[in-house]
């Protein structure tokens, strides 16, 4: 099985946030998005990593509640 359960991320050491890429083509390199039901949520994409950071954050946030 690849997915937990719970719905939470697997604990695996990560090299960005959870939900937070990498693309170093594009205009806005760092790319949020989370697979939620088998589908692609999309929450946007940014010019630095702590804007990505902080809007994966949000996203979980309001996610839980």
């Amino acid at each position: 099985m690849n997915a937990r359960s719970d719905g939470q991320p697997q604990a695996r050491p990560r090299r960005y946030p959870y939900g937070v890429s990498y693309i170093p083509r594009r205009a806005r390199p760092w790319l949020v998005k989370f697979k939620r039901n088998k589908r692609d949520v999309y929450i946007g994409s940014y010019i630095t990593l702590a804007q990505a950071t902080l809007h994966a954050e949000e996203f979980l946030r309001n996610e839980r509640k």
